[in-house]
């Protein structure tokens, strides 16, 4: 048997819960000493089959493949979990997976159900099959889910005494240490350049402040009054222009007609229509190129807010937690959700 053991992390949701779920994936594997590999070629953030994850970042300080031929060659010396990967490696984690829950057990609190496969209870990966093609929350549903074997825990829960060679991984928001990232993950010199010259030639590069507003699927639940007087004060005192960063062309009209030429923003694609998040819209619309390129930006976007002086980020995004996490500890960041609060 293959001495090596591999964690392969196969992506969903946006670009914030990928990086969650990435830094919950690396502490596993550096605590059960498994290679990483990312898979994120799912076809939300281009076209499917091309993992878009090792074009645009690099894993640093940590054991890692880039691609998966260690465990092609091995295949049949090898023990997956769960064993349906075997037969389905470059599937994506909704070719064979619904997200699913366990109706009232929901309410039991994850650190009741421990780690392993009891936490299937709370929330699981639920395989399809002909008569599973749905989400049901069902209390039933979850119990059943213990027995069936071909279910997933949410990766955040794993035990780890998982004795399979190769394990597959995959969550949305799980617990971590969003440190991690700075140390483990990197954008590639294709984004970091395009992230200095904005800054050259906006003139940003001696400071700036930095905000988040993610108003689609994830709306703030405090209203941006505060935000701009806030910001009114900052351009004031800092004598500093402002960076936004946002998903919703609104928004950014807004900002541009309250602070004019103090404001700048990264010029973007935004739809004026849009069914669910801005990292959604391939899956609806089915426009992978577009798709690539709104993720592109997104990388700018996170690679700027990580240059700001002052970030004002958005507490309940995901995006604008992991910008945070990517700043230096020197710079001042604090949640715009929170400045009532705070004032």
């Amino acid at each position: 048997m293959d001495k090596h053991k591999y964690l392969i992390i196969k992506g969903c949701a946006g670009l914030g819960n990928r990086m969650y779920t990435l830094c919950s994936a690396i502490s596993y594997a550096i605590k059960t000493n498994r290679k990483i590999y990312v898979d994120w070629s799912d076809g939300q953030y281009g076209e499917k089959g091309e993992n878009i994850f090792y074009k645009y970042f690099s894993l640093n300080e940590v054991d890692s493949v880039n691609d998966l031929s260690e465990i092609t060659r091995n295949i049949e010396r090898l023990t997956f979990y769960p064993s349906v990967w075997q037969e389905n490696l470059w599937a994506s984690l909704y070719d064979l997976y619904l997200h699913d829950s366990g109706g009232i057990f929901q309410k039991i609190k994850k650190k009741y159900l421990g780690r392993g496969r009891l936490n299937i209870l709370n929330e699981f990966w639920k395989y399809k099959t002909k008569k599973t093609q749905k989400r049901t929350d069902s209390e039933a549903r979850a119990l059943l889910a213990l027995i069936d074997k071909r279910n997933m825990a949410m990766g955040g829960r794993y035990s780890y005494d998982i004795k399979q060679n190769v394990v597959f991984f995959s969550d949305f928001i799980p617990e971590c240490d969003l440190t991690l990232l700075k140390t483990h993950i990197c954008l590639k010199p294709i984004i970091e350049k395009r992230v200095e010259a904005f800054l050259k030639i906006n003139k940003l590069s001696s400071g700036f402040i930095g905000v988040h507003v993610r108003y689609t699927d994830n709306k703030p639940d405090a209203a941006l009054d505060g935000l701009i007087e806030h910001l009114k004060n900052l351009v004031d005192v800092e004598n500093a222009r402002i960076f936004l960063a946002t998903d919703n062309i609104k928004i950014e009209m807004l900002f541009k007609n309250t602070f004019n030429e103090d404001l700048v923003c990264y010029p973007k694609y935004l739809p004026e229509k849009l069914s669910g998040g801005l990292h959604q819209y391939a899956l609806h619309t089915g426009e992978y190129f577009v798709a690539e390129k709104i993720f592109q930006e997104s990388l700018i976007e996170l690679g700027i807010l990580t240059r700001c002086t002052t970030l004002l980020y958005q507490g309940n995004s995901t995006f604008s937690q992991v910008a945070k996490s990517f700043r230096s500890r020197n710079f001042y960041s604090v949640d715009w959700l929170n400045l009532s609060i705070l004032s």
